[in-house]
């Protein structure tokens, strides 16, 4: 492997953790903000939810696992194919 395909790999790499973090720090403060409200879940509309393409489903995947490792359920919805969302929710 020739070094710039290295810092090419390594730059993607760093790209989609800092997208991750960013996206589940948007999420927290969503759930945070309903259930402060008194909701139970929450819709998460999000861009990276695009089934087409590999990043976006590794980035939806890593956000899912990570939520469910944190105690909550996620629902995949793709009823309507503009608008693909999340149901997440902290009561079981």
């Amino acid at each position: 492997m020739r070094v710039e395909e290295a810092r090419l790999m390594s730059d993607n790499a760093k790209q989609l953790k800092e997208t991750i973090d960013v996206e589940l720090s948007k999420i927290y403060e969503d759930i945070k903000a309903n259930a402060l409200s008194g909701l139970y879940a929450v819709h998460i509309y999000r861009g990276y939810l695009n089934r087409n393409d590999c990043r976006n489903k590794y980035v939806e995947q890593s956000i899912v696992d990570s939520l469910e490792n944190n105690g909550y359920s996620v629902t995949k919805h793709y009823d309507n194919p503009n608008k693909p969302w999340l149901c997440v929710s902290w009561l079981k």
